[in-house]
């Protein structure tokens, strides 16, 4: 009876041992994820996220349809910018879950967003991501942002 005792104790241990030892991990390859796309890595975003993943991004579901051959390919509005800073405010993380708030600042430089040239204006946007992990990969990334605000800055609506 003892020796049963303790062997659903040891599993016990290595079961939430391992669901917090790859919680730890999602969240570093979330840092990692923010790191790449200020530097322009598409490497790591390759690595991080899946192939066959999706984006979820204001009410629309497109697939991933990776791996991406340039930055420009695998985070298109993100590779208009050049000069990118990204700042994470908070990184959460619950089981196959990471939330991340971060805002990120770019010159448009690199190509046309939303119909518009570049411009070489500073465009800056506030982002809640929450990534779903799946077999050591980003499979979703729901992302929320302040779209109007980053539009009218594209547009140069604002000062």
């Amino acid at each position: 009876m003892l020796k049963k005792s303790l062997m659903g104790l040891a599993l016990s241990i290595c079961a939430t041992y391992g669901a917090h030892a790859s919680t730890d991990a999602n969240k570093r390859m979330a840092v990692e994820v923010f790191r790449a796309l200020e530097t322009g890595d598409v490497t790591v975003l390759n690595r991080v996220f899946a192939d066959n993943g999706f984006n979820h991004v204001g009410g629309e579901t497109r697939p991933r349809n990776g791996p991406h051959k340039t930055f420009f390919e695998a985070a298109p509005f993100v590779g208009a910018l050049s000069n990118r800073e990204v700042v994470t405010f908070e990184i959460i993380a619950e089981g196959d879950l990471v939330a991340v708030r971060s805002r990120l600042c770019g010159n448009h430089t690199e190509a046309p967003l939303l119909g518009v040239a570049p411009s070489g204006r500073r465009i800056c946007g506030h982002y809640q991501n929450i990534y779903r992990f799946q077999d050591g990969k980003i499979i979703d990334n729901f992302v929320a942002n302040d779209a109007r605000a980053i539009e009218a800055q594209i547009r140069g609506e604002t000062n």
